[in-house]
């Protein structure tokens, strides 16, 4: 936009969410155009002979100024455009009546208002726009059956010119400028939603991998405080433990807030190379096994494919939690996880996991 243009942008613009953005330049460009419609159409009409029609579009132009004003001074995006959108049509509410009733100036009204009222205020007040301009032009069309007039203020021929050189002058320019606003507010909402997925994805999985490692940090310390002696080092493995504890907490927060502005997409079903998976866990948490001398097992069947198709993340946090948990309260012996396969059909099958220990175990 050039720069009287931008004047007309609200001091909060950079704090308004992308939609708010996008109605705010919509109606900051409409005001700048205004600049230039405005006043050729008033010189038009007081030259045709309509002074009244001239006022008329005079206060259109001093409305339109005042949203300006408003957006300007107020960043009240919507109160702006409703005084904007509204002034306009009563604008053409008052010319239509005083000029031809619905020969006047209706198409150019029925073509323009809905558009800016899309991009001003949105869908519903566009709907809202376009049925008041339908019944506005029907009610004029029935008036002469009941009896009343509508007054012309200019002879046919120039209200003919008067109606072309208006579609020249004003439609052209805010068909462009409501068009062109409408594709760039899809298109930013469409990357603004394509952004906070990616952000929300990365952060999703961010906290994913980083719970393995701090499990397994939590179960080492675990093991430390059976081995450390003396008051001094008791707390200060204490203190490494709540902190690792506390951490963890928070990225646990983090990742079910993630998984709340993701649902869709964090719960859906995706291939991912199941054994795979359960080498990478069972290589995190082998050391762990090792610092206590247990024996980590781990038999999975030949019939489990390669390849699966479902929520990998919810099934790795399950295998980390049981293989872990058997881990930490088992003190010798070993840690056994088998993993079977029942075929359902040519598509599905029932992978069956079972975790066995010789520690205190869990019913």
């Amino acid at each position: 936009m050039l720069g009287f243009q931008r004047w007309f942008l609200p001091a909060n613009f950079s704090t308004l969410s992308t939609g708010k953005q996008i109605q705010s330049k919509f109606l900051a460009v409409n005001t700048s155009s205004t600049l230039f419609w405005g006043p050729g159409m008033i010189t038009l009409a007081f030259y045709l002979g309509a002074p009244i029609v001239a006022l008329i579009i005079l206060y259109g132009f001093i409305v339109s100024m005042a949203s300006a004003f408003t957006l300007k001074l107020t960043g009240k995006v919507r109160r702006a455009g409703t005084l904007f959108v509204g002034g306009l049509f009563i604008m053409f509410v008052a010319a239509t009546t005083v000029s031809h009733g619905a020969d006047f100036g209706g198409l150019i009204w029925i073509m323009m208002l809905p558009l800016l009222a899309l991009n001003a205020l949105g869908f519903r007040a566009s709907i809202i726009t376009l049925l008041s301009c339908l019944g506005l032009l029907l009610s004029l069309k029935l008036m002469p059956n009941f009896g009343f007039t509508v007054p012309k203020e200019m002879s046919d021929t120039n209200n003919q010119l008067f109606q072309y050189l208006s579609l020249l002058i004003v439609t052209p320019i805010l068909w462009a400028i409501g068009a062109a606003h409408y594709g760039l507010s899809k298109s930013a909402l469409r990357k603004e939603k394509e952004l906070n997925e990616t952000k929300t994805r990365f952060i999703s999985n961010v906290s994913h991998e980083l719970r393995t490692p701090l499990n397994g940090i939590i179960g080492n310390i675990e093991m430390l405080k059976g081995e450390v002696s003396g008051k001094e080092a008791v707390q200060t493995i204490e203190a490494v433990e709540y902190s690792s504890k506390h951490l963890l907490g928070l990225v646990n927060d983090i990742l079910s807030y993630t998984e709340n502005q993701f649902k869709k997409a964090d719960t859906a079903q995706a291939p991912y190379r199941f054994r795979d998976n359960i080498d990478k866990i069972i290589s995190n948490l082998r050391p762990l096994a090792h610092k206590k001398s247990l024996s980590l097992e781990v038999v999975i069947d030949d019939r489990v494919p390669h390849l699966l198709v479902g929520n990998s993340k919810q099934v790795d946090q399950l295998l980390i939690n049981f293989v872990g948990n058997a881990i930490k309260f088992t003190q010798k012996g070993k840690v056994f996880l088998k993993v079977d396969c029942e075929p359902l059909n040519s598509d599905e099958v029932r992978v069956i996991v079972n975790v066995k220990d010789t520690g205190i175990g869990i019913s």
